[in-house]
């Protein structure tokens, strides 16, 4: 028989809590969920990794600067293969772009090999080139220096902020009749030494907009320009420290100088040019002359004797320049005939450019000793 006894008498196995706790910890838990809770973390990681990525790119590509563009306008001899159109840029594979007729063919300048210009890419002897910079210039020390077809260049589009050496920019570009330095940033200028010597063409600089606080030296730097009238450098800092040497030798016909107010320095250099006030002789490569104004007593040429044109620059045709082609009696500009002398024929070399060759129709006046007949 059974014997009954109390619940007091009925004993229940106890439980340990701290193994019960150790036993949660051990246990493991279902796998789905921690894989899923690491798949979870894993692309969350991603995400701002790939979000970091996209800022980094927007905000740099923002701050990122263009180094701008330089245009320049060359007029150049048909029979001329090549010739240099930029000298002395330092700067990696890629960095620059040329763009021919600005809208036409474009090509990297990847060497010194191609910084050569091929006249096909041009007709007529005349083209536009639009130089694109994808880095900002340091130095523009001697770009253009000894390139005779130069004519024109605009420096208006060019980021200059931190250009520090412009020295021999132009030097010996004789043919130079024009620059344009609007928006032009000079603050950290410092040498500019013969920026703009022998260029004979100049008859006006305007560096109105150039403000060089740390402007050391601009030696001989319009030395040689004979035919430079108007020169405005209001804005220079000129200092007793800054070199400024034969800056104006051989400017004879500088008549219309804006400098920095009250800088005798300057003044004294100046007043000891020689001022001729005529650019023209009758009779010396020039049919007849007259004062260019009332204000700057210049005599310029208006006419020109047979073999040579009217070289209108900016703003003053002062001067008779000869025609290149042979037996040219009237031309357009330096490499476009338009007559030849008697006994010539116009003959066609490309497009417009012409070239006087003999015509073998014409019969010379026997009564001419043979020694002065014209040859080729």
């Amino acid at each position: 028989m059974l014997q009954n006894s109390s619940s007091e008498d009925i004993q229940f196995p106890s439980f340990d809590q701290e193994y019960l706790k150790e036993k949660e910890v051990v246990e493991p838990k279902p796998a789905g969920n921690k894989k899923c809770l690491i798949t979870i973390i894993v692309i969350v990681v991603l995400l701002i990794l790939i979000a970091g990525i996209v800022l980094a790119v927007y905000f740099g590509s923002k701050n990122k600067e263009s180094g701008g563009n330089i245009k320049l306008y060359f007029v150049y001899n048909t029979s001329d293969t090549n010739f240099n159109i930029i000298n002395n840029i330092n700067l990696d594979n890629d960095d620059y772009l040329v763009d021919y007729n600005e809208g036409g063919v474009s090509f990297r300048l990847l060497g010194e090999s191609q910084k050569s210009f091929d006249a096909q890419q041009c007709k007529s002897g005349k083209c536009n080139v639009k130089i694109t910079f994808y880095k900002i210039l340091k130095s523009i020390e001697g770009m253009f220096s000894n390139i005779k077809e130069l004519k024109y260049a605009d420096f208006s589009g060019l980021n200059t902020k931190k250009i520090t050496n412009m020295n021999n920019l132009f030097l010996n570009c004789k043919n130079l009749e024009y620059v344009n330095f609007n928006n032009f940033e000079a603050t950290k200028l410092e040498t500019m030494d013969n920026a703009f010597e022998n260029c004979a063409s100049l008859t006006k600089i305007d560096l109105k907009s150039f403000v060089t606080p740390r402007l050391r030296s601009m030696n001989s730097a319009f030395k040689g320009s004979s035919n430079l009238i108007q020169l405005n450098i209001e804005n220079f800092l000129i200092t007793p420290q800054t070199n400024i040497d034969n800056i104006f030798e051989g400017c004879e016909h500088l008549k219309d100088l804006i400098p920095p107010e009250n800088n005798e320095q300057l003044n004294n250099q100046y007043n000891n040019i020689i001022k001729n006030d005529t650019f023209c002789e009758k009779g010396n490569d020039c049919e007849e002359c007259k004062k260019y104004s009332n204000d700057i007593k210049v005599d310029i040429c208006i006419d020109c004797p047979p073999g040579y044109f009217l070289y209108e620059k900016a703003e003053y045709p002062i001067k008779c320049n000869k025609c290149t082609p042979e037996h040219c009696e009237e031309c357009e500009d330096e490499f476009t005939c338009k007559t030849c002398e008697e006994g010539f024929e116009l003959q066609i070399i490309n497009n417009n450019n012409y070239k006087c060759v003999e015509n073998p129709e014409y019969s010379f006046d026997s009564s001419i000793p043979s020694d002065d007949i014209p040859t080729d």
